[in-house]
């Protein structure tokens, strides 16, 4: 019974962390646009669909799925894959996207304040 709850939620989160991604972040943006394109970049950040929970929507809770796969057909291998895979993507993250994203949006926030 615990096994379904555990399973049924996770398999939930999967999905709608990539249609929120789709929807309210976009494909490009999501594939690095606002580190290389302004268009993106002086776009707010996003607080709708899964980031109204947090701000790394597509870290913390995109790889659910493989979680929720795992646990369903009760697999050590897959749960191997889903701990590696949940951890190793937090690597890019705090090696390059998150010092990226702190100089950008803080760069951008000091603009704006230029400009009033």
């Amino acid at each position: 019974m615990a096994q379904g709850i555990i399973t049924t939620f996770l398999a939930l989160l999967g999905p709608y962390t990539m249609y929120s991604v789709k929807r309210y972040f976009g494909m490009v943006r999501a594939a690095g646009a606002d580190h290389f394109d302004p268009r993106y970049r002086d776009m707010p950040l996003v607080k709708e669909g899964i980031f109204r929970f947090t701000s790394n929507g597509m870290y913390l809770y995109g790889f659910l799925l493989f979680w929720a796969i795992a646990i369903v057909f009760n697999s050590i291998a897959a749960l191997t894959v889903a701990a590696f895979s949940h951890t190793y993507i937090w690597v890019p993250f705090y090696a390059t996207g998150k010092l990226d994203m702190d100089f950008l949006y803080s760069l951008m926030h000091m603009l704006k304040q230029q400009k009033c």
